[in-house]
């Protein structure tokens, strides 16, 4: 029960955050509370929820900073990236349709284990 209303007070806050930042256009807010759950998981698991909270707090203040991305998934996982091994063989391929994954250990988190 107490872990249930945590998750309510983390999406209220994310939501409340997305909302601010709405000016870049549409977010899908499902994929965000799955970053920032998953971010959580992998930086707070043996935390007590003092300690989650504090990692959903950095990650959402990042989210606000004009220093950071806009968006809960590009804070988790900003840093450098490779092109994925699915994509990398098409020379011809469109950048936006490229499959981009995070250098693991190079992240701002460690939940950044992709591909």
């Amino acid at each position: 029960m107490n872990m249930l209303k945590n998750l309510l007070l983390i999406t209220t806050l994310l939501s409340s955050s997305v909302q601010a930042n709405s000016m870049v256009g549409p977010i899908d807010l499902n994929a965000e509370i799955e970053c920032l759950a998953l971010n959580i998981y992998h930086e707070a698991r043996s935390e007590r929820t003092a300690g989650m909270w504090a990692v959903a707090d950095v990650t959402i203040n990042r989210v606000k900073s004009i220093q950071y991305p806009n968006t809960v998934c590009e804070v988790v996982y900003q840093g450098p990236v490779y092109e994925s091994w699915k994509t990398a063989r098409f020379p011809n391929l469109a950048d936006d349709m490229r499959i981009y994954n995070p250098v693991k250990g190079m992240c701002q988190f460690s939940c950044t284990v992709m591909d």
